[in-house]
């Protein structure tokens, strides 16, 4: 494009036409401004010769320039992924974990590839967990959002009641400072079951202290 500009006098609109001619192998439309480029390029003083070439070498660039400069590109970032991968796997994973957070399909295919890594999962913590995927102390700990059937808003609510008035106490706690900001009785049993709230005690354990607050919920 700078070639186009300096030496033949086009506009860098002009010059992008060809540009995008190159990228999609359209040979036609660039030899039909070889004359254009010829012309403008003598009337700054270069001679037809000199400038016939040059096009000739913009042809051959249009060949296998785009393909060789990608191709160079893709291997540098495949080469600084492959070392981050390999040195910092759980922060590595953790990026694309959060990259593909709304993909069911991505998300388990890195899951997985994370267990290959021996990469210690921990599963959703009320007190924890975020909206996204964390690392604390070289362990992934899963989001609330991985949670199915706990709704966005609800976990816009938890986090901003968390980051406000402090980490939950225990399970009455919790349900006490969020029941009435969208957490009803199907997200509480949503999040038992998920143990998310296992912090508070067990299973078992919360499923009374759940029948206890029933009233309250």
């Amino acid at each position: 494009m700078q070639i186009l500009v300096t030496i033949g006098g086009y506009s860098y609109a002009e010059a992008d036409i060809i540009r995008r001619a190159m990228s999609k192998k359209k040979r036609e439309v660039i030899e039909s401004e070889r004359d254009k480029f010829v012309s403008r390029a003598i009337k700054k003083g270069f001679s037809k010769k000199t400038v016939e070439e040059l096009y000739d070498l913009i042809l051959k660039f249009a060949g296998y320039g785009f393909n060789k400069s990608h191709s160079v590109s893709y291997a540098l970032i495949g080469y600084q992924m492959a070392y981050l991968k390999v040195k910092f796997s759980t922060y590595f994973l953790t990026n694309l974990l959060n990259m593909c957070i709304d993909s069911e399909i991505k998300t388990k295919e890195y899951l997985l590839e994370a267990k290959t890594h021996n990469l210690v999962i921990l599963h959703p913590n009320i007190n924890i967990s975020k909206d996204v995927y964390k690392v604390q102390k070289n362990e992934l700990i899963l989001p609330l959002s991985i949670i199915k059937g706990l709704g966005s808003v609800s976990i816009t609510n938890i986090l901003e009641e968390r980051e406000k008035n402090g980490l939950f106490l225990d399970f009455v706690d919790f349900v006490t400072r969020t029941i009435h900001k969208n957490v009803n009785v199907k997200i509480i049993e949503t999040l038992i079951h998920a143990g998310a709230l296992e912090c508070f005690g067990n299973m078992t354990t919360l499923k009374k202290k759940f029948t206890c607050c029933y009233e309250l919920c």
